[in-house]
């Protein structure tokens, strides 16, 4: 039997051949990204428990703010709305505090499955609801920062400052760009 070895390299100790170091690179290689896969695993069902127990916390904190709003108002319909707001806020905030987050997929799935126009609605009406909290944090913070000043536009044109394409002599087509250019508007006003 002839084994075949590389160019100017000697046979492997104890007379192993060539293919049975492969084997062993592979096998060593298949275990480490074994290893990474569990840990990256074992990583995003932390991050998905931390943010899971965030989202309880927040939860329970707004079932909270819901349960003074109904204390500190009048008794009547907008009082016992905002009771059982924070009565479901507080059961929904429990539950995704006991619960992992496997189980709440699994249960979102399930019922997604057993009622799938209900399951949209919620799941539209969360977007929204999102949307418009990501919108306002990012309104505020816009109004928070230092905004740098722009010169005041021409009055009755709406013409916005010069853009890099307007200073290099080409024109810019785009907002705030009036539609008549600046000599024809000079030649309308004298007729």
């Amino acid at each position: 039997m002839t084994e075949n070895y590389l160019t100017g390299s000697t046979p492997p100790p104890g007379g192993e051949s060539l293919e049975t170091e492969q084997d062993k690179a592979q096998l060593v290689k298949g275990r480490q990204g074994r290893n990474l896969l569990r840990q990256a695993q074992g990583q995003l069902h932390e991050q998905a428990a931390e943010g899971q127990q965030r989202i309880a916390k927040k939860l329970l904190s707004l079932s909270d703010e819901f349960r003074s709003m109904a204390e500190n108002s009048n008794q009547g319909v907008a009082a016992d709305l905002a009771q059982q707001a924070a009565s479901r806020v507080r059961d929904a905030g429990h539950w995704l505090e006991d619960r992992e987050p496997g189980q709440v997929a699994n249960e979102m799935q399930s019922f997604a499955r057993r009622r799938p126009a209900v399951f949209l609605v919620l799941a539209a009406g969360a977007g929204l609801v999102a949307g418009r909290l990501t919108r306002g944090l990012k309104d505020a913070t816009a109004g928070d920062s230092t905004e740098t000043a722009e010169p005041a536009t021409a009055p009755g044109l709406g013409r916005q400052p010069a853009r890099p394409a307007d200073v290099a002599g080409y024109p810019s087509y785009g907002e705030g760009v009036p539609a008549v250019a600046d000599d024809q508007a000079a030649y309308r006003d004298a007729l």
